[in-house]
């Protein structure tokens, strides 16, 4: 069985994501990956799912959001984790 490469993406908000780095999704999607954004949950989580991306919402607190985006590549084995934002 083969299974896709993840790579987890974190951000401040989904709003971000969507409106700046979309294009990088896309492309991410479109070659294969599986994209999961990690990021507190706002009104465009929708527009996430449309771009095939699954979301993990990781709440307001950074420390938090911080500890548990480690925790998720850790306990997944995640290939890549990337952030846009500064914790």
């Amino acid at each position: 069985m083969i299974h896709k490469k993840k790579i987890l993406i974190s951000s401040n908000s989904v709003w971000n994501v969507v409106n700046f780095r979309k294009g990088v999704v896309l492309e991410l999607v479109n070659r294969g990956f599986e994209v999961i954004v990690v990021a507190p949950e706002d009104n465009n989580i929708s527009e996430l799912h449309d771009l095939n991306c699954k979301y993990i919402n990781m709440g307001q607190d950074n420390l938090s959001m911080y500890k548990n985006l480690l925790k998720y590549c850790h306990d997944n084995e995640n290939q890549v984790c990337k952030s846009f934002s500064h914790f």
